[in-house]
């Protein structure tokens, strides 16, 4: 089989992370092409695999039809040239585009939604803009792969395509040998990793470490994004500027993970998110807002559930694992045998491939 991945862009993120996965679970055993809008940390790693890069140049992020309808083209142009035996589509844009060119010219296709627009949290008018174009995506014909149950209900709900056609495959991630040394810190770390972007809810975070008062601790922020300097600038309004570190995009995150005690993923939406995954890889109890498919991996044995935007909720959940070495030790220790148990790369691999087999099987059968 010959596999063909298409994603807009390159730039580091959960869903180009999922992808990386994929190549390294499929490479060995399939044939593999790859291609993006722009280059970046995706398009690198990837040809460091010795996987074929092609730069699709006008796929990009925002709406604009006539530079939309050449990027539809060239994707055509990628995959007759390629010849692959299914195309496999992740993001938005993409994936409308993809399935286009590849209904066009007969190649079947799977989607990945990392998490749908049109999730609860967001604005009317993105859900307005996204619901007819992914309902019109879904009507070439081919398979979608939802990263939770709750983003499977949400399809449903929407009526984006047929049952048959909706699968449920968890993220999964490559294992480590690093874990968290947990209460090895003199102050205890707190640690976000997430892009500075609408999507995330860092001022909910920080406007927590402000009313936890005296508690002793140290709050790492990873990432980088367009909302940087506004979280930056509250960071000054609250006067905890000798609380947090902005730590940038690394390249380490699982060392840092190492280091620190308690893992928080403040957001406004998510699909299934890796952050939370490595987390639990490396040990680490998770606080995380209660949105998306966040609740199929965070219970009550691995960590604390908040409301979304509840600042009181996220300082209290905070507060209560920093008072208890127990607990923050056995919520690490139990998210560790989840992540073995239900998240391991092998897993979703094994998965996805079941899903590329479903969706050609009904392609043959069609001819």
């Amino acid at each position: 089989m010959k596999v063909a991945l298409l994603i807009t862009k390159a730039e580091a993120g959960g869903a180009q992370s999922h992808v990386l996965e994929l190549i390294d679970g499929i490479k060995g055993c399939h044939e593999v092409v790859f291609a993006v809008g722009d280059e970046g940390w995706l398009a690198d790693q990837v040809r460091a695999r010795g996987v074929s890069v092609t730069i699709i140049p006008d796929l990009v992020h925002p709406i604009r039809l006539a530079q939309d309808s050449r990027a539809c083209r060239q994707i055509k142009q990628w995959l007759l040239r390629e010849q692959p035996s299914l195309l496999h589509v992740h993001s938005s844009k993409a994936g409308l585009l993809g399935r286009i060119a590849a209904r066009i010219i007969a190649v079947p296709s799977v989607f990945t939604a990392h998490g749908w627009a049109f999730t609860s949290g967001a604005t009317m008018t993105r859900k307005l803009m996204t619901v007819p174009s992914e309902w019109l995506a879904a009507r070439t014909g081919g398979d979608i792969i939802c990263v939770s149950q709750y983003d499977r209900q949400l399809a449903r709900r929407y009526a984006i395509t047929s049952d048959t056609r909706l699968h449920v495959v968890w993220n999964g991630i490559g294992d480590t040998p690093e874990r968290a040394l947990l209460t090895s810190n003199p102050e205890p770390v707190i640690t976000m990793v997430a892009r500075f972007a609408a999507q995330k809810d860092h001022a909910t975070l920080l406007r927590a470490i402000a009313m936890m008062g005296d508690v002793p601790c140290r709050l790492r922020l990873v990432g980088d994004g367009p909302l940087l300097s506004e979280a930056k600038a509250l960071v000054f309004d609250l006067a905890i500027e000798n609380q947090v570190e902005f730590m940038g995009s690394r390249t380490d995150v699982t060392t840092l993970l190492a280091h620190s005690d308690v893992f928080v993923l403040a957001s406004h939406f998510e699909g299934l998110p890796i952050s939370i995954l490595e987390a639990m890889r490396a040990g680490l109890p998770v606080v995380a807002s209660n949105v998306g498919g966040v609740s199929e991996l965070v219970n009550e044995e691995t960590g604390i559930l908040v409301g979304q935007g509840d600042t009181a909720a996220l300082a209290e959940a905070l507060k209560r694992l920093l008072g208890n070495p127990a607990l923050l030790s056995s919520m690490g220790a139990k998210g560790r045998e989840r992540y073995e148990k239900d998240f391991r790369a092998s897993t979703m691999i094994e998965k996805t491939l079941n899903v590329y087999e479903t969706c050609l099987a009904r392609n043959r059968r069609r001819k």
